[in-house]
C-alpha cells in the first residue's frame, strides 16, 4: 500500500505540471490536443473545446500535447507561431505549478502540524532539567543571558554551549520571573547536546501557517539549488541523488510514518520538480527557455533543425541520467 501511495505520489506531481503547461496554454489561447491521465491505450476519452482528455490503462503519470511544439512545426495558431512572451508563460507553467502546489501542500501542513513553543510541556526523566528543578508550564524566556523567541532558538543555544558549564536559564513561572542553571548533556547517538525538556505544542493561526510555510518554502528552494550547484561542481556525486525507483522508496517510508510527513516529502519532491525542469538544459523546461531567450537576444528564430538536434541530444543524456541513479536506488533497495 505504501509503494501504491508513493506511486500515486509521482504522478500527482506529473499531473500538476502537465497541468501547469495546460493552463497556461489555454490562457494564451494557444490549443491543447490532448491532456492524458497515466500512458498505454485509452479506456476513456472525450473531447471538448478542441481537447482530447484520456485517461489510458496504465494510471500512472501524465502528459499534455500543446499544439505547434515540434521543432518546425509552423501551425499559425501553434506554439510555435506565439510571441515570446506566451511561448515562455506555456514553458515556465509546469514548473510553476509544481512550486505553487508545494506552497500549497506546505500551507496544509503548518496548518495542522502543532507547532513547537517556548514552554516546557515535559521534563524527561533523569536529566538535568529535572535536576536543576526546571518544570513543566515553565516559558523560557533566555538561556545564557541571550533571548529566545523560538523552540529552534532553545536547542540551537543548548547545543552550541557544547556542555560541561551549566547554563543560565530565565523563566517565566506563574508570573514570575526566575534564573535556574542546567548543565546540558550530550548525546552520543544523536550527537547533540541537550537539558532534558520537551516543547508545550500548540495549533498555528492560518496567516501565521502562510507565513511559516513561505519561511520553509524560502529554505528549501535554496537548499535544492545548493544541491544541484553541488552536483554539477563535483562536491557530491550521482550515488547521492535518486530517480523514480528510490522516490517511490523514500516516499513509502514517509507514508508510513504518517499524514504529516507525507505532505512534507510531496511538497518538497513538488519543489524539487519544478527547480530541475528550470535548469537550462536541452529537454527540459528551463532548456526550451533558454532558446527563447537566445532568440529574444538575436531577434530570430533558431534552425529548427538545430533546435530539433540539441534536444535530441539532451534527452539522451537526462536518459543516462535518469538510468544512472535508477540503477543506484535499486542497488540500494
Amino acid at each position: 500500500m505504501n509503494v501504491l501511495i508513493g506511486i500515486l505520489v509521482l504522478t500527482v506531481l506529473a499531473i500538476g505540471h502537465e497541468l501547469g503547461h495546460f493552463i497556461f496554454a489555454k490562457i494564451s489561447r494557444v490549443p491543447v490536443e490532448e491532456f492524458a491521465f497515466g500512458f498505454g491505450p485509452a479506456i476513456l476519452s472525450k473531447k471538448s473545446r478542441g481537447t482530447l482528455y484520456r485517461l489510458n490503462l496504465i494510471p500512472i503519470l501524465a502528459y499534455v500535447k500543446v499544439k505547434g511544439m515540434e521543432p518546425g512545426d509552423q501551425s499559425p495558431d501553434g506554439f510555435n507561431a506565439q510571441r515570446i512572451g506566451k511561448r515562455f508563460l506555456i514553458l515556465f507553467g509546469g514548473p510553476l505549478s509544481n512550486m505553487v502546489l508545494a506552497l500549497l501542500l506546505f500551507i496544509l501542513l503548518f496548518s495542522l502540524a502543532p507547532m513547537p513553543t517556548t514552554t516546557i510541556g515535559q521534563i524527561i526523566e533523569n536529566s538535568p532539567a529535572e535536576a536543576s528543578g526546571l518544570l513543566p508550564g515553565d516559558q523560557i524566556l533566555a538561556i545564557g543571558g541571550k533571548s529566545v523567541n523560538s523552540w529552534e532558538d532553545i536547542t540551537l543555544t543548548i547545543n552550541q554551549s557544547q556542555g560541561g558549564s551549566p547554563l543560565a536559564f530565565e523563566i517565566q513561572r506563574e508570573g514570575k520571573t526566575l534564573e535556574i542553571t542546567a548543565t546540558p548533556t550530550f548525546l552520543t547517538e544523536e550527537k547533540r547536546f541537550i537539558v532534558g525538556i520537551i516543547p508545550a505544542l500548540r495549533k498555528r493561526g492560518f496567516l501565521e501557517a502562510i507565513g511559516s510555510a513561505f519561511y520553509y518554502f524560502g529554505n528549501m528552494f535554496l537548499l535544492i539549488f545548493q544541491s544541484l550547484g553541488m552536483l554539477f561542481s563535483g562536491k557530491v556525486s550521482l550515488s547521492d541523488f535518486s530517480g523514480p525507483v528510490g522516490i517511490v522508496q523514500i516516499t513509502a517510508q514517509q507514508a508510513q510514518a504518517g499524514i504529516m510527513n507525507l505532505l512534507g516529502i510531496t511538497g518538497v519532491l513538488s519543489m524539487a520538480l519544478g527547480v530541475f525542469n528550470l535548469i537550462p538544459f536541452p529537454a527540459l523546461d528551463g532548456g526550451h527557455i533558454l532558446f527563447l531567450v537566445i532568440e529574444g537576444i538575436r531577434k530570430k528564430k533558431i534552425n529548427p533543425k538545430v533546435y530539433a538536434t540539441v534536444n535530441a541530444i539532451g534527452f539522451i543524456f537526462l536518459l543516462a541520467f535518469l538510468l544512472l541513479v535508477t540503477w543506484g536506488d535499486i542497488l540500494r533497495l
